[in-house]
């Protein structure tokens, strides 16, 4: 008993200070004891998210490769955070994620901007050195000399003759007239015989052969027909026996030596080309050669069927090599100035026929044709010389804007920031020339513009809910709200105009919608003949749709589509090569889009809506498709199943067409 009570003496003041150092130590304990241990604690390891640039709905805990495209992960830590500054979407980064994204800026720059327009067409005769030989009084054919069409003739050889009784009273009156003048005369007898003389001309003879018919004093019972000018027979249009009357026509004669080039224009290149340009020439029978002419004239309407205006250019042409008919193709150079005004500089100063812009000079003058008064090209609507619109315009490399529906987004990085900060601007770009953009409105020179990486800042935007470029409000990476924010459809009112669609229209757009799928599929798989194949069905079949089917405001609406589904196909068909079809295919998409939600609703089987967000350099490549699974026409083997599909097109639930 007495052993047990030392042993509590001894434990209970263990167990006391036990106690208390347990509550000194516990999280009970006094703020500064708490942070104290807190200090002494080991840091906890931040976590890291990884997720794909391009798909940036994507999240991981670790490193890796993203599981649609297969392209490396990148991190997406607090450390690249940032925040919305004014009205504009901004995005400040670390440079260790500028490294990561690859981020690549040049600064818009105010340099010249070229671009070339292609034309195709035929070399044609001059009319303005056509020639008909007609009859000036009637007889018989009695003999034709220049006996073919097609034979080369210089001025005054002879052509054919022609008996004729009227000319030989008229010769004979003529010489009666002559002799009563020698005889009498008086000023009487001299102005009759003037007056017989000149009829004798009106009937067509020269004078050489007047002063012939007098110095023999016998009248001739045939004249013969003398060529106007030197050239080709095109048409000989009598026979010898065949009998005349006055003004018929007997051959027509044509000039050669300078001919036209009948060139077909798309509309869109019609505000890019004047008069007075010169364009070079290349026909297929001299291959390596090139011709050289100016632009004499731009026909003032549209053909209906092709959506194209004809193009005139005069040629030389001393040695006879371009025939007409021959196929040819023209190139025309052109150069943007300062705020999209076309400029030329090679008529920089000088002065043009305003009937026949192929006559310039470098001072006042006349026109070597018809003697018009020359003007200065400004005048006519040519910028050339200092202050005319020839200052060189603000430019970007064509990799930097991005496009979706009518918006074109750019990303600034701005100047003198803590951080580096990007900022997306709204731009209005003139048309592409060549491998750059003219900036109209949005930038300014020397800012750094964001050619490489740009859509990385527009997922990165997406992922931390930001406005976006595929979601101007919210930029939550939900396709179908980047579809609604900018709709590459444009849907018309359907009740402006739905009026004016025939019921049956749908079945004009059927095998429309079986061609482009053939082309896209071709593309996925690959293959080029098969999508050549889709291009020229859809081609065909365009051209073939009954309009007659839509009146009012639909054929309007119709012809628009029409007009720019012609010119993008054509743009498809040359080079003809897979990177060309698929370079034109977002072009395509749109359209067919345009003409499937306001021709076909209701009339149509649905389809499915896909895009791919790596397409040309971080653009974003849409398509419709039959089924659930991509099928990327953009890449075809190399990532045909990168993309998603992200909305159905039409209102009936059938698979496909």
């Amino acid at each position: 008993m007495k052993t047990n009570y030392k042993t509590i003496l001894i434990g209970l003041p263990v167990l006391i200070l036990t106690f208390f150092l347990g509550w000194w130590l516990s999280p009970g304990g006094t703020p500064s004891d708490h942070d104290e241990a807190g200090e002494a604690a080991p840091e906890k390891a931040a976590s890291t998210t990884w997720t794909c640039s391009m798909h940036p709905q994507v999240r991981q805990p670790d490193p890796g490769d993203c599981p649609i495209c297969a392209m490396d992960l990148i991190p997406l830590t607090d450390d690249d955070d940032g925040a919305d500054d004014g009205e504009l979407p901004r995005l400040r980064l670390s440079d260790r994620a500028i490294a990561l994204m690859h981020i690549q800026t040049v600064p818009v720059q105010q340099q010249a901007a070229h671009a070339s327009i292609r034309l195709t067409g035929r070399v044609a005769i001059d009319e303005t050195r056509l020639y008909t030989v007609a009859a000036w009084f009637g007889g018989r054919v009695d003999h034709l000399f220049a006996d073919f069409s097609g034979v080369q003739i210089r001025r005054q050889e002879h052509l054919l003759e022609i008996y004729s009784p009227q000319l030989f009273g008229a010769q004979e009156e003529f010489l009666q007239a002559l002799q009563a003048s020698r005889e009498r005369g008086g000023s009487a007898a001299r102005s009759l015989a003037e007056g017989a003389r000149e009829k004798l001309g009106l009937l067509g003879l020269s004078e050489a052969q007047i002063s012939v018919i007098e110095a023999s004093g016998e009248p001739t019972t045939h004249l013969t027909y003398y060529s106007p000018v030197d050239g080709i027979v095109m048409e000989r249009q009598v026979s010898t026996g065949q009998y005349v009357e006055t003004g018929t026509p007997l051959y027509t004669v044509v000039d050669l030596t300078r001919v036209w080039l009948e060139l077909e224009a798309y509309e869109s290149d019609l505000d890019r080309l004047r008069f007075g340009q010169t364009v070079e020439i290349k026909v297929l029978s001299y291959p390596g050669e090139v011709f050289e002419g100016r632009i004499a004239y731009i026909d003032r309407q549209i053909d209906a069927r092709k959506r194209t205006a004809r193009v005139r250019v005069d040629l030389p042409n001393e040695n006879l090599r371009l025939k007409p008919g021959m196929l040819a193709t023209g190139t025309v150079k052109v150069r943007m100035g300062a705020g999209g005004i076309l400029a030329d500089m090679d008529l920089a100063g000088k002065w043009i026929s305003p009937m026949h812009p192929q006559i310039v000079k470098s001072g006042p003058g006349t026109c070597d044709v018809c003697g018009m008064d020359l003007v200065p090209v400004e005048e006519l609507g040519y910028f050339a010389g200092a202050g005319g619109g020839t200052e060189d315009p603000l430019v970007i490399p064509a990799t930097a804007p991005l496009f979706t529906g009518p918006r074109s987004i750019a990303y600034v990085r701005l100047p003198d920031t803590e951080r580096p900060t990007f900022e997306a601007r709204e731009v209005t770009l003139g048309p592409r020339l060549g491998d750059v953009y003219p900036v109209l409105a949005g930038l300014e020179a020397g800012e750094q513009v964001v050619v490489h990486g740009q859509f990385k800042i527009d997922s990165e935007l997406q992922i931390r809910g930001r406005p976006s470029m595929m979601a101007p409000e919210r930029g939550d990476a939900d396709p179908q709200e980047a579809d609604s924010a900018a709709d590459p459809r444009d849907a018309i009112d359907r009740a402006d105009f739905a009026a004016g669609v025939d019921t049956s229209f749908g079945d004009e757009l059927r095998p429309l919608m079986e061609a482009y799928l053939a082309l896209t599929e071709g593309l996925a798989d690959d293959s080029l003949s098969a999508a050549q194949a889709g291009l020229k069905s859809f081609h065909e079949v365009l051209l073939e749709i009954g309009q007659h089917r839509l009146s009012g405001d639909a054929h309007v609406a119709w012809m628009e589509r029409y007009e720019s589904l012609h010119e993008i196909t054509h743009a498809m068909a040359e080079p003809a090569t897979i990177e060309n079809l698929r370079s034109h295919l977002q072009a395509l998409t749109l359209e067919v889009e345009r003409i499937y939600v306001n021709f076909g609703a209701g009339q149509l089987p649905a389809l499915k809506r896909a895009f791919c967000p790596m397409v040309d350099g971080d653009q974003i490549g849409t398509w419709l498709q039959r089924g659930e699974v991509v099928n990327n026409p953009y890449w075809g083997a190399a990532m045909l199943r990168c993309g998603e599909v992200f909305d159905v097109i039409g209102t009936q639930e059938e698979d496909g067409l």
